[in-house]
């Protein structure tokens, strides 16, 4: 139903880019990952809600180019989880660039560092220190579009693979909490989702 409610509101409406955008993510959402949807829901860029998000970078968007002589830097967009699903995407990114810097959310900044070692990564609270750097790109992509260039048709082979590293000393730390409970499944619940532009759940 919601599939032939977007493409109604299209042909009554073809420059509505929330309607491109939302009937892009559905036909995502049910696996159709071709690259003719993940180019609509570049559509996103021009939504409220993203423009909110975007990164000030004067380099030009890439496209999927060769990177080999070249830096990027890469943005995280919308919300922590999102920065966080778009940057399975980001070794592969590190791998055919000469220089990666990645700008995200502060909170993540830890995460990222241990995980993405050969990148620079900074918050965006500490974009200013590095305006040099980011003025230097030659290249710049919103988080989000790394799908369209690594996931187009089929999920890739190593879509399961681990690529965010914990930090040490929390393991210990939690291993030790977490033994002092005795024995049995444990189970952990997040209580709370969504960004304040979004509707964000307590």
């Amino acid at each position: 139903d919601a599939l032939r409610a977007y493409e109604q509101a299209l042909c009554i409406m073809p420059a509505s880019v929330e309607a491109r955008r939302n009937l892009a993510m559905l036909k995502l959402v049910r696996g159709e990952l071709t690259d003719s949807n993940w180019r609509d829901f570049a559509w996103r860029r021009l939504c409220d809600g993203f423009r909110a998000t975007q990164f000030a970078c004067a380099a030009p968007l890439w496209r999927g180019e060769a990177l080999d002589a070249g830096s990027i830097v890469v943005y995280g967009e919308q919300g922590i989880g999102d920065e966080i699903l778009y940057a399975s995407c980001y070794p592969k990114l590190i791998a055919s660039a000469r220089e990666t810097l990645i700008a995200c959310n502060d909170r993540l900044v830890p995460l990222f560092r241990r995980s993405f070692g050969a990148a620079k990564v900074f918050g965006l609270s500490q974009a200013p220190a590095w305006q040099q750097a980011i003025d230097a790109a030659p290249a710049q992509v919103p988080a989000g579009d790394l799908m369209r260039h690594y996931w187009s048709d089929k999920l890739p082979d190593d879509a399961g693979a681990a690529y965010l590293r914990a930090d040490p000393e929390a393991i210990s730390r939690w291993q030790e909490k977490l033994a002092g409970l005795g024995r049995g499944f444990k189970v952990g619940i997040s209580w709370r989702g969504g960004t304040d532009r979004s509707n964000r759940d307590v």
